[in-house]
């Protein structure tokens, strides 16, 4: 996930919109209708993963982002019945 965070694409695209790249990668997995679970370190992360309600990614970022989607999903600390 740093990584993805730190890729230049994502960076440019985070201050078009004026959020973080992680508040991007959120308001994707949103518009995905998938539900994102973040981590927050400090109150002000919890903050800034709060904040993705007020604005919308365009389709063709949405699309450049998902490029980058590897197809994986990770549960932790649960049991999962399929």
């Amino acid at each position: 996930t740093d990584q993805l965070l730190q890729m230049p694409f994502l960076e440019d695209m985070a201050s078009v919109y004026r959020k973080t790249p992680a508040q991007l990668i959120l308001r994707w997995h949103l518009q995905r209708d998938t539900t994102p679970i973040p981590k927050a370190s400090s109150k002000a992360r919890l903050a800034e993963n709060i904040d993705v309600f007020n604005f919308q990614l365009s389709d063709a970022d949405m699309k450049e982002i998902s490029s980058c989607d590897r197809k994986r999903f990770a549960v932790l600390n649960s049991e999962v019945f399929l």
